[in-house]
């Protein structure tokens, strides 16, 4: 498989928000896991930490160049993630 951070994106407040930076695209043995920077916001947006989120995954995993269906993953910030 291969997956794409920067294929992602934050959905909130109705919006959803392109990474600002993100690791590049990486393959991915069956066998294996890896952690992906993903930055949507910088510190001049404004999001309230409270306002329930979700990470869109779209298109950025692909397995022979098809597009794997990803469900997105609901979540609520807290200040300790900032």
């Amino acid at each position: 498989m291969t997956f794409d951070p920067s294929a992602t994106g934050l959905l909130a407040d109705g919006k959803t928000r392109s990474p600002h930076r993100a690791d590049g695209p990486t393959a991915i043995a069956a066998d294996e896991s890896k952690t992906f920077a993903v930055h949507f916001l910088e510190r001049d947006d404004n999001l309230a930490c409270n306002v329930p989120m979700a990470l869109t995954l779209g298109r950025a995993a692909t397995v022979g160049g098809a597009s794997v269906t990803l469900r997105p993953i609901s979540f609520l910030a807290s200040n300790s993630d900032v």
